[in-house]
């Protein structure tokens, strides 16, 4: 008698369980994939400024000169 009640119960204690535990998954998918895009956002801007960084840095001049001391290094060594 006490084993049918026992097999009763364990039906209820899952399917309360499944309700519960979809919302979390659902919760949990939703805060991964809004925290992935505002990690892209944030890359996208991040590399956008540093390319933006590096078009100045080339059309500037100071590059040049880097350069050149570079070449005068080297031929030292």
């Amino acid at each position: 008698m006490s084993i049918h009640v026992f097999r009763i119960r364990i039906p209820k204690v899952l399917e309360q369980e499944k309700l519960l535990v979809p919302q979390g998954i659902i919760i949990r998918r939703i805060y991964r994939i809004f925290s992935f895009l505002l990690l892209w956002i944030v890359m996208k801007e991040h590399m956008n400024e540093n390319r933006n960084r590096n078009e100045k840095l080339k059309s500037g001049a100071h590059i040049g000169v880097a350069r050149s001391s570079k070449r005068k290094l080297l031929c030292h060594f």
